[in-house]
């Protein structure tokens, strides 16, 4: 899409590609992407979803497909599958208008990734459900900051990488029979991350 594609109701990618340019914009109800396995590339231009938009990820492992449109929505909500599955962020711009984000598992690992050297601020609800290994993940160097994650799954997890990554969030609430741990990763041992809480 270069225009405006306008639906009144729902918008469904099953299983095809989802291509808008970054003077594109696309109106609806609900905007609901579920990709083919090559259907890889950024996620650019307007996206205007009254309701929701749903992201189910490719028929693949990608965790984090970048997403870099001007989304305006009630909810960003991520579903994963059997495969890694996420969206990945660098501008708080892309997530400004978002009312809440919400990051479902379903076995594979399921994410929101905060793009590597970014900063990245979110000042609404994030809940992280579902099954298997759900979590906000902020690479190497990011700086995320967000007003509320709320846990309502066993396998939550905030886990920021490699060297200089921090994670700040302001109100964390882990519901009954949930967790929510804090974890690194890196492969220098001289590496370290901060976390505010």
């Amino acid at each position: 899409n270069t225009g405006t594609v306008t639906a009144t109701g729902e918008i469904k990618i099953d299983g095809g590609f989802f291509k808008n340019s970054a003077n594109g914009i696309v109106n609806a109800n609900v905007l609901d992407i579920k990709g083919h396995v090559s259907d890889q590339g950024a996620i650019t231009g307007t996206i205007n979803a009254n309701e929701q938009f749903v992201y189910r990820g490719i028929a693949g492992n990608m965790l984090g497909r970048v997403l870099t449109a001007d989304v305006n929505t009630n909810l960003l909500h991520i579903i994963g599958s059997n495969y890694q599955t996420g969206l990945k962020v660098s501008n708080s711009d892309v997530i400004a208008d978002v009312g809440e984000i919400k990051v479902t598992g379903a076995g594979g690992r399921t994410a929101l990734v905060i793009g590597n050297g970014s900063t990245v601020e979110y000042d609404s609800r994030i809940t992280l459900d579902g099954t298997g290994d759900v979590r906000v993940e902020i690479e190497n160097g990011a700086n995320f900051t967000a007003k509320q994650i709320v846990s309502e799954a066993a396998g939550a997890k905030i886990q920021a990488n490699q060297n200089g990554a921090v994670a700040t969030v302001k109100d964390i609430i882990v519901e009954e029979n949930s967790g929510l741990s804090f974890q690194t990763w890196s492969n220098n041992p001289s590496d370290s991350v901060t976390y505010n809480v």
